[in-house]
């Protein structure tokens, strides 16, 4: 099953326990993505053993914390795969802002921003999304700028699924917060 819900975050206090309410919520139709680069392989490992029992995947940023936790690879816009990464089964994912970006991507892309985040370029919105979504061969997540009820037009655009961060990790409930993302998504 492809997870609907990518939900990133970095090596926050809590991170453990609400990626776990997380997985409890919604199992493998939510994958983890640690984004801190500097992730240590305990962190990400702890992290792992707390989702597996969800079936929840977990991804990082780190290669030496992708061999230490069995976790996915997440790279981001324009960076290259480790020489001699041993891929061994695992996933590899892009952060992607552009057609480009797109094209490098392994087994999954992350395109953004959808809709207007401070700091961050231009966005794209729902139609650019969607037409550069159905040029790519691989599943595509639309992050930037959503709230759970935006997974229904996330389906709409084509995309595999939405990341987030805010929107489930300022959530006074995170199971809450993955629930009514997971039922404007339709699965």
């Amino acid at each position: 099953m492809t997870p609907r819900l990518l939900l990133i975050t970095r090596d926050e206090p809590d991170l453990i326990a609400r990626a776990t309410a997380a997985a409890r919520a919604g199992g493998p139709r939510v994958a983890v993505l640690l984004r801190r680069p500097r992730a240590t392989a305990v962190n990400a490992q702890r992290l792992a053993d707390a989702l597996a029992p969800h079936g929840t995947p977990l991804l990082v940023h780190s290669a030496d914390a992708v061999a230490a936790s069995h976790a996915g690879l997440h790279l981001r816009d324009g960076a290259r795969t480790p020489p001699g990464w041993p891929r061994d089964g695992k996933l590899i994912g892009r952060s992607c802002h552009d057609a480009a970006g797109l094209a490098r991507a392994a087994d999954y892309a992350v395109l953004s921003p959808v809709k207007a985040v401070p700091g961050k370029r231009r966005p794209l919105g729902w139609r650019r999304f969607e037409a550069l979504a159905a040029a790519c061969k691989h599943p595509v997540y639309a992050l930037g700028g959503l709230e759970p009820i935006d997974a229904a037009s996330a389906r709409a655009a084509g995309a595999a699924g939405i990341a987030g961060i805010r929107w489930w990790l300022k959530a006074p409930s995170t199971e809450d917060a993955v629930r009514r993302a997971l039922d404007a998504w339709g699965d």
